[in-house]
């Protein structure tokens, strides 16, 4: 007996016409949904963005919003009493497409904690709220920072750590389940009549199987901050850092070094090179700092902040890796150092086994990505636990059921990301090739960026006020600017006149020939400054921080603007031991 298809557009049934109906589940992704509806006499015109919600003898399958769509007539043919509609539409999952979430799972963080967060501070925005069905599920082993990045993007990486993905049912409502939760309704044995036709194997092994895993981690460009938090236990007195310190302030076995500080108990310590005299003491060997006062008490919480250089490696391999064969994997929206090693860990792993393959298609209901079978096949050597990765799912024009085409592998974990891997090969010239992680650059005389950006109310007070762009380097530091320049995003410009440029803080002296910036602009503008000037700087400059140097305080200052005129200004500089 067939099963019964009901379409609903915009709430309301829609006929289907026979043999163009198809979908196809996707982890971690947006599933799409294909049909054409017949519309009398153009009665009802789809819109984009409507909502889609198929269901197979009651039970829901597909719920999604409609993304595109043809008319024509029937059988491509001009009628005036009916037309045909061909819409996509792509499932609820797609909003993990679009969403950029910014947040911090620290390790311990349980599966349902990460589902709740996700929902409740960006899902649920969308009308998405939590499946009741969530389940606790494991703990997170390291901490997984997501800034600024794709949903879809921070679940491929919960993916490959946890083996957990992302699910919004048509119901939209959100879960994070793990590979092997559900089971599917039905196993497969060959002869058994669930599949139609012959059962396909397929038996493979990964080009050149790396046994050694080099994970690229971070953003190339400029070092960007660190935060890395902890808490005491009454008896540690060592803790390791995230990254590796290379500024502000460059590591000095004698200066202090990073922002100077540990904030801890809302207050400070000081932080600084193993032969310093700061209390907590950084060893760029092992990434530790040391508190000299003895333990941090227990249950404090304190924080230390630093600016690290991206991209870093961590490596996987087998022992012994011989011949050495090497793959590297870029994530360049990772920052942890836990999480990328969890990752090389977990991608080696994963490179090790050789893959079985089934596929077979079948008229059975229910059957969707991330449940598990057995499947039995004697004559191609086969039985065992599978793993559900695709399903495609199509009405044939000779049928009213729909044939679902199944794929699904041996085992019960995903094998990597279901997300696109962008990996470098390096063995290109038909050998096996070994590569050494590329040596953490020193710290000195690296050039650095700082950024300082003004709203309305701090434009007008410059002149009385000189705001702070680079902090204080230390003793035994002193900055030296090298390249200043402005970006002004005005709503309305100002009357009036106004020059910026740089000098030491209490210093008069300035260090550039001050440049007046577009008053008068309004949109986006930049204006740069290089030029030095010549002169006599007649303190000493050590550990001295750079400030914002303007004369808006003079005959002509600024009136006008707009609240949400915003001015930023950039400078590279670097650090240099002061003599």
């Amino acid at each position: 007996m067939s099963a019964v298809y009901i379409l609903e557009v915009d709430g309301v049934e829609r006929e289907l016409r026979g043999g163009s109906l198809s979908w196809e589940p996707v982890i971690n992704g947006a599933d799409v949904l294909s049909c054409t509806i017949l519309s009398p006499n153009r009665s009802y015109v789809p819109a984009l963005g409507d909502v889609v919600v198929l269901s197979e003898d009651g039970v829901d399958v597909f719920g999604g919003i409609v993304s595109d769509f043809d008319e024509e007539g029937p059988d491509g043919q001009p009628t005036s009493f009916m037309s045909a509609f061909r819409l996509s539409a792509d499932a609820f999952n797609i909003y993990f497409q679009g969403i950029y979430i910014t947040e911090t799972f620290l390790a311990g963080t349980t599966i349902e904690e990460i589902a709740t967060i996700l929902v409740d501070n960006y899902l649920g925005d969308f009308g998405v709220t939590l499946d009741p069905d969530q389940a606790t599920g494991s703990s997170l082993a390291a901490d997984l920072v997501c800034d600024g990045v794709l949903l879809s993007d921070a679940l491929g990486r919960l993916t490959t750590a946890t083996g957990y993905f992302g699910r919004i049912n048509p119901s939209e409502e959100f879960r994070l389940l793990t590979a092997g939760e559900e089971a599917a309704p039905i196993n497969i044995v060959d002869g058994d009549g669930h599949h139609v036709g012959d059962i396909r194997v397929t038996r493979s092994r990964e080009k050149s199987q790396p046994n050694i895993v080099i994970v690229k981690y971070g953003p190339p460009g400029p070092p960007i901050d660190i935060v890395d938090s902890f808490t005491g236990d009454g008896v540690e007195d060592t803790f390791t850092l995230s990254q590796p310190i290379v500024g502000p302030t460059p590591p000095s076995s004698s200066g202090l070094i990073a922002y100077h500080v540990v904030d801890i108990s809302g207050g400070t310590e000081t932080l600084g090179g193993l032969t310093s005299p700061a209390i907590w003491l950084y060893d760029p060997n092992t990434l530790t700092i040391v508190r000299q006062l003895g333990a941090v008490g227990n249950g404090v919480d304190f924080t230390v902040r630093y600016t690290a250089q991206f991209p870093q490696t961590v490596t996987a391999q087998t022992s012994p890796a011989t011949p050495p064969v090497t793959r590297v994997y870029l994530y360049p929206s990772v920052t942890s150092a836990s999480e990328a090693q969890e990752m090389a860990d977990a991608l080696l792993a994963q490179s090790q086994t050789d893959k079985l393959i089934v596929r077979y298609s079948t008229y059975e209901l229910g059957i969707q990505p991330g449940q598990t079978q057995t499947i039995t096949a004697a004559d191609r050597g086969v039985n065992g636990s599978f793993l559900i990765t695709e399903v495609h799912a199509e009405n044939p024009p000779e049928t009213q059921d729909v044939l679902r085409h199944v794929t699904a592998i041996q085992g019960t974990q995903f094998r990597g990301s279901p997300r696109d891997i962008y990996s470098d090969w390096l063995n290109t010239g038909g050998g096996p090739t070994s590569i050494v992680a590329p040596p953490i650059a020193s710290p000195s005389p690296t050039v650095l960026v700082a950024t300082l950006r003004l709203t309305h109310a701090e434009i007008v007070d410059l002149g009385t006020v000189f705001p702070i762009i680079v902090p204080a380097p230390g003793v035994g530091f002193a900055n030296v600017p090298l390249f200043m320049w402005t970006s002004q995003d005005f709503v309305t410009g100002y009357t009036g006149s106004a020059d910026w440029g740089l000098r030491y803080e209490t210093e008069v002296t300035p260090l550039t020939t001050v440049h007046q910036f577009s008053t008068t602009f309004s949109g986006v503008n930049w204006t740069a400054r290089a030029a030095r000037t010549v002169g006599l700087i007649t303190t000493d400059v050590e550990n001295k921080a750079l400030v914002v140097l303007s004369d808006n305080s003079g005959a002509t200052p600024l009136t006008g603007g707009h609240a949400d005129n915003i001015l930023t200004l950039h400078l590279t500089y670097c650090i240099v031991d002061a003599i």
